[in-house]
């Protein structure tokens, strides 16, 4: 009797280990479905992004199309209405516009595939300081004597960033400070994930900065465009300020009268435009260190 409990034991036990071992095997099967599943879920969010980014594209190049054309056509019958009795005179100066209607487009095109780091093409737009917090002037009483006086910008290796949320791997928030300025095209953009109000993103500094400006430069879909943000500075120091430019071809700049010493910086998005994966195409910093 006891020789038969002894073998039930080790059958149960036997059975036990078996069980126990196929459980740790569905359990490493399940962990790697689940990271192929995010994986693929990762992959068609990207997708989904690019598509969109495709389309915007799409539009802007017909509506340019239309608008040369609608030019085209709007010169050609001014000529007609000058031009009734001279039919050579009038053939000649319809060839000669259409000439020029056909340089301004490829000039426009090879505009939107030159564009580069430093390219005079993004231009600035001084950014309007939200009234309803205290102004840069406010700010100044309590900062000591600005000795910044040709500030210089700050270097991607001298910053560490870290975000609310990062939309993939591809849009991180060090992707906002790596100086590549590749607008209206996907890529190098910091991008929060379904973030609008709320999203932010913080710079920290390997030393301290005394910070006379900052410009931000937008996401190119203008239906995901931040509409103010609040800069925290060090010392609990608050600017709002809002951002009149949409989109990747204007700088929004922020100056500062006088410098604000800080050895961090973080932006938060307040209020939007639109909610998409709202985030930044770059943001670069100036000051003297």
């Amino acid at each position: 009797m006891e020789k038969m409990i002894h073998e039930r034991i080790d059958v149960v036990s036997n059975q036990t280990n078996d069980h126990s071992i196929s459980m740790n095997d569905n359990h490493e099967n399940l962990s790697q479905e689940l990271d192929i599943l995010r994986h693929m879920v990762e992959n068609i969010q990207e997708e989904i992004e690019e598509s969109g980014f495709r389309q915007e594209m799409t539009n802007i190049d017909t509506n340019k199309r239309m608008n040369l054309l609608e030019m085209a056509l709007n010169m050609t019958v001014a000529e007609i209405q000058s031009s009734k009795s001279g039919h050579a005179d009038f053939a000649n100066k319809t060839m000669s516009l259409l000439r020029n209607v056909m340089d301004i487009y490829r000039n426009q095109i090879e505009t939107e595939n030159s564009t580069s780091a430093g390219d005079n093409l993004i231009d600035d737009v001084t950014v309007r300081e939200n009234t309803t917090t205290p102004s840069s002037d406010s700010i100044d009483s309590t900062l000591p004597e600005d000795t910044c006086t040709h500030p210089k910008a700050v270097t991607s290796n001298m910053i560490s960033c870290s975000a609310s949320s990062t939309y993939s791997r591809k849009h991180t928030c060090a992707k906002a400070f790596d100086g590549v300025l590749q607008t209206n095209r996907v890529g190098s953009t910091w991008a929060s994930k379904g973030e609008g109000v709320g999203a932010w993103i913080q710079a920290t500094f390997s030393q301290e900065i005394i910070i006379k400006e900052i410009k931000l430069l937008q996401r190119f879909a203008e239906a995901e465009a931040n509409r103010q943000v609040d800069i925290l500075y060090d010392g609990n120091i608050v600017q709002s300020a809002i951002l009149p430019a949409r989109g990747s071809r204007h700088w929004n700049v922020i100056r500062l009268s006088r410098g604000v010493p800080s050895s961090s910086l973080k932006i938060t998005i307040t209020e939007v435009y639109g909610t998409i994966n709202n985030g930044f195409k770059e943001i670069s910093v100036l000051g003297c260190f």
